[in-house]
C-alpha cells in the first residue's frame, strides 16, 4: 500500500495528545465492524495514547488522570471484547429471570408455611452455592417439583415457582464468600507518579 510524502513523515497524525484523545473519542461510535480485526487496532491506538498519558502524567499529573481513567476503562472493555470475540463468550455465567412476582401473596396460608419451612431446611442444606443464584434457583425448581408431584397441576406450579422464588431471593440477599484473607494490594498507577 502506498503512502503520500505527508503520511510516511507522520504529518497526518495529530501533534498534540489532546487532539489524539479527540480523535480517538470522535471515531468511538463507528470503529467496530464485527471483526476482531477491529477490536485490535482500537486497542492499539487506545494503548498508545494511554502510554502517551502516563508519560506526560510524570509532568502534569492534574490534567492527564481524568484521561488515564477513560483510558484505561477503555483498554479493559476491549480486551474484555476481544476474550469474548475469540471464545464465544463462553466463560459468562448465566443469568437468572425469576418466575414471577410475589407469588406468595396468591399462596393459602398452608402453602406459605411449607415455602416457609422448606425454604429453611432446603438452603441449609446447600453449603456449596448459597451465593450463586442461578444455581440455586435451579436447584430449588428441581427439589420443588418433586415434593409437589403428587398435587394438583394447577397448585404444584404456583408452590414450585414460590418456592423458587424465595429461595432465590435467600441466594441473592448471601454474600459471596471470601477466597483470600489478606488485603488487596494498589499497584494500578504509573511508575512515574512515584517522584509525584
Amino acid at each position: 500500500m502506498f503512502r503520500t510524502y505527508a503520511e510516511s513523515r507522520g504529518l497526518t497524525t495529530p501533534r498534540t495528545f489532546t487532539a489524539a484523545l479527540a480523535d480517538f473519542r470522535k471515531g468511538s461510535a463507528d470503529w467496530f465492524d464485527g471483526s476482531l480485526g477491529s477490536v485490535d487496532q482500537r486497542m492499539s491506538k487506545c494503548s498508545k495514547l494511554l502510554h502517551s498519558a502516563q508519560t506526560a502524567a510524570a509532568s502534569d499529573p492534574a490534567t492527564h488522570l481524568a484521561a488515564i481513567a477513560e483510558l484505561s476503562a477503555d483498554h479493559t472493555a476491549l480486551k474484555n471484547l476481544r476474550e469474548d470475540l475469540l471464545t464465544g463468550a463462553s466463560g459468562r455465567e448465566a443469568g437468572y429471570t425469576p418466575p414471577g412476582q410475589r407469588l406468595a401473596k396468591r399462596l393459602v396460608p398452608e402453602d406459605r408455611r411449607w415455602v416457609a419451612l422448606e425454604g429453611a431446611k432446603f438452603f441449609a442444606a446447600q453449603e456449596d452455592a448459597r451465593h450463586n443464584v442461578a444455581e440455586m434457583a435451579e436447584r430449588a425448581r428441581r427439589h420443588a417439583e418433586v415434593a409437589t408431584s403428587g398435587l394438583p397441576p394447577r397448585r404444584a406450579q404456583l408452590l414450585t415457582a414460590a418456592f423458587e422464588e424465595a429461595i432465590a431471593t435467600q441466594a441473592r440477599l448471601t454474600p459471596r464468600p471470601r477466597t483470600a484473607s489478606r488485603r488487596p494490594v494498589f499497584t494500578a498507577f504509573p511508575d512515574s507518579q512515584m517522584f509525584l
